[in-house]
């Protein structure tokens, strides 16, 4: 597997760096020698820099990059075997002064239109998944009502026309995941190796202790 590694844009916490430290690239693929091949955005100049000291820390590194700015305004062109992400959630009233920038973007570079009413996580899913290489793989955590909202139809329609997703983890309400919030999250298992797939997807429902 190609291992230039996406870790979520906007990366808030540092929970995701540290449970990737023992993360090798793989012998003889073409990152094994890069210096930066573990990747990650953020837009806070502050935890920008928390995050490098997080991995500083961690003893990663040069081999942790660390971009500030918009993910948004960085280049589509990249491209990761491995992504694994929390994209931020974030009503479509909450970034109506950048929605018509990035819904052009977006379409531009995946010819998917997003729905007016769409989350900011649904802009995030979208371009990550065009960010894979041949035969990569994401793992993106999403509110689970995602599966039933009209506002992501377009999301789903792509993820499956593309026979992009290979499974869902979906978590039971009642558990939740996350410390600081109460809301439903489901994990999308996404692999970009749809000429050779079936188009079959696994859910599996999951519990927490």
């Amino acid at each position: 597997m190609h291992l230039r590694l996406k870790i979520r844009p906007d990366i808030g916490g540092q929970a995701i760096i540290a449970a990737l430290v023992d993360l090798r690239p793989v012998a003889g693929e073409p990152d094994a020698t890069d210096a930066a091949w573990r990747s990650s955005s953020e837009l806070d100049p502050i935890l920008a820099e928390r995050t490098r000291e997080v991995g500083a820390m961690l003893g990663l590194g040069a081999r942790l990059e660390v971009v500030e700015g918009d993910y948004f305004d960085l280049p589509g062109s990249r491209r990761f075997g491995a992504i694994i992400a929390n994209p931020p959630y974030l009503n479509h009233a909450g970034f109506t002064a950048s929605k018509g920038k990035y819904a052009d973007l977006i379409e531009a570079e995946t010819k998917v239109r997003l729905h007016g009413l769409a989350n900011l996580y649904l802009y995030f899913v979208v371009r990550l998944v065009q960010q894979l290489t041949p035969n990569g793989r994401a793992a993106l955590i999403v509110p689970a009502e995602f599966l039933d909202q009209v506002a992501g139809r377009s999301v789903k329609q792509m993820l499956v026309e593309r026979r992009l997703l290979r499974g869902v983890v979906w978590f039971h309400s009642e558990n939740s995941i996350f410390e600081d919030a109460m809301t439903t999250a489901a994990i999308l298992l996404i692999s970009n190796d749809s000429a050779t797939h079936p188009g079959s997807v696994a859910f599996v429902s999951a519990e927490t202790t």
